[in-house]
């Protein structure tokens, strides 16, 4: 006999309420990792605390050419994107590191390609949310401690939510391609 879908969602919730330690008392789990652990984390959130700031910059640049909602938009994700960068340097800080500062806006505007209209912009911050996704997706595996690795993942939520956004925006379909690959 196949578990019933209520079986599985019930013991999904038991590993999970396990995962997180049970969730008896108020204090959180306490997590150690190693002195090289933690240096490799900081690395990783440091990365990812530059692509921040890179993101707040180019999300700048893009609102000055788009109107309505798309800007609307685009001020929402910049506020979204600062929130992350404040979250990854508490991280930075809370392993014992120094969080990256953000360098002036003119030296990120000079590696961005030249903006000229509404359909520019959003094509540059497509770009720019896709590679901030696959960074993150390529970060959360690497991180070694497990509090960190579901800020990561929360994050990279955020980011391919900003994405679905900008392809809308672009009258593209937000999901182009399935999220699970592969033969059943």
């Amino acid at each position: 006999m196949y578990p019933s879908r209520r079986h599985l969602l019930l013991l999904g919730a038991a590993f999970g309420l396990a995962a997180c330690g049970g969730g008896d008392g108020d204090d959180p789990p306490t997590e150690t990792v190693s002195e090289e652990d933690a240096e490799s984390d900081i690395a990783l959130l440091n990365n990812l605390l530059d692509l921040e700031y890179t993101e707040i910059t180019a999300r700048a640049a893009a609102a000055r050419l788009l109107r309505g909602e798309h800007r609307r938009a685009a001020r929402r994700s910049a506020r979204q994107e600062r929130a992350h960068a404040e979250e990854l340097t508490r991280a930075v800080r809370g392993l014992g590191g120094t969080p990256n500062s953000s360098r002036p806006a003119r030296e990120y505007a000079a590696d961005f390609p030249p903006l000229t209209d509404a359909t520019e912009a959003l094509e540059f911050l497509l770009d720019v949310e896709s590679t901030a996704v696959a960074a993150y997706l390529d970060t959360l595996p690497k991180i070694n401690t497990p509090r960190l690795r579901a800020t990561v993942a929360s994050t990279l939520t955020a980011e391919a939510e900003h994405l679905a956004v900008v392809l809308g925006n672009l009258r593209r379909a937000q999901a182009p391609e399935p999220f699970v690959t592969g033969d059943l």
